[in-house]
């Protein structure tokens, strides 16, 4: 019984010892393992750096309890919770932070910090632009990818798309953004006395004319493609509504399966026309950019889904975590 404790007290020590060390060089080192399961790993193999660790194809753990190493090296199937694949290199994967904390990498490692956290300033900034040519969301999302990666990217004034560069104030007319991707100066619209013909937008609203839908692209500064003859309705599909126009062809939205009709270009030749090719980015709801929507549309129809134009210029990155 003396010899159990004393070996027990003995590794005790040595595993506090090694758990108070926090680098081996320039790479942290935690506790390796060979299991895990829903509730954490088991099976420890020693103390030891992620690069070592992912030798075995081990789990690991980066500042793992004194007293849970201890249990875990005395008992194979302890289990100490919170690991994470030490050769995954979305080492945050797995890993639990404490309530305002977040994962992110530092020296090639995961930590719990606070650090990556937007204001709520940061967050209603609007569009920001940077050196490197990147349009971010607004300055939270661009906070964000440069404290997952630890960079810095410098912010420089945004380049003016669209309906920015117009000034149709001073004629009394509104900026839109057509369908076939150009920016243009258009009267304003009063829609009084116009008699009820229902047709349902793209936007899945039901408008009571043309002339409303019109009105209220102007007021959006973007033209609403009509999706199909009548009201907007929940069962909608391609086999069940009637398009404005005979030579139209339905497909189905990209994002929210409803029924569109549109007019299929019947090349990629007949796109070469001048009059589908914009001087500027178009943004598409693919997170995508083209400068010909004619392109846009035979690749729809050829795919039978449909894309649409959501703005002018380069589209607005959201953060990304680094692969």
């Amino acid at each position: 019984m003396k010899m159990f404790i004393t070996l027990s007290l003995l590794l005790l020590s040595v595993v506090c010892n090694l758990a108070s060390s926090t680098t081996i060089g320039s790479l942290k080192i935690g506790a390796c393992f060979l299991e895990k399961s829903t509730r954490g790993c088991s099976e420890f193999i020693g103390y030891m750096n992620r690069n070592k660790c992912c030798h075995y194809n081990g789990f690991f753990v980066r500042e793992p309890n004194a007293g849970q190493l201890f249990l875990a090296a005395f008992l194979k199937k302890h289990i100490i919770p919170n690991c994470e694949s030490s050769c995954s290199k979305d080492f945050c994967a797995d890993k639990i932070c404490p309530v305002g904390e977040f994962c992110i990498m530092r020296d090639e490692d995961s930590i719990c910090s606070s650090e990556c956290i937007c204001s709520e300033e940061q967050k209603s900034s609007g569009p920001v632009c940077t050196a490197t040519g990147r349009r971010y969301k607004n300055k939270c999302e661009l906070h964000l990818e440069s404290c997952w990666t630890n960079s810095q990217q410098n912010i420089i004034p945004c380049a003016k798309f669209g309906c920015e560069r117009l000034n149709c104030h001073k004629r009394n007319k509104k900026c839109i953004l057509t369908l076939n991707g150009q920016s243009k100066c258009v009267n304003k619209k009063i829609c009084i006395g116009q008699l009820y013909d229902p047709i349902c937008g793209v936007d899945n609203v039901t408008y009571s004319s043309r002339c409303h839908l019109e009105e209220s692209s102007i007021r959006q500064a973007k033209e609403i493609q009509i999706a199909y003859s009548g009201v907007c309705r929940a069962d909608a599909n391609c086999m069940n509504v009637e398009c404005q126009e005979s030579d139209m062809t339905c497909i189905t939205h990209h994002r929210n399966g409803s029924p569109v009709c549109i007019k299929c270009p019947t090349s990629m030749r007949q796109c070469e026309n001048g009059i589908y090719k914009t001087v500027e980015l178009l943004c598409l709801s693919t997170n995508y950019e083209t400068k010909n929507t004619c392109y846009k549309d035979f690749l729809s129809c050829q795919n039978n889904v449909f894309i649409e134009v959501l703005y002018s210029g380069q589209c607005l990155l959201n953060a990304k975590w680094p692969r």
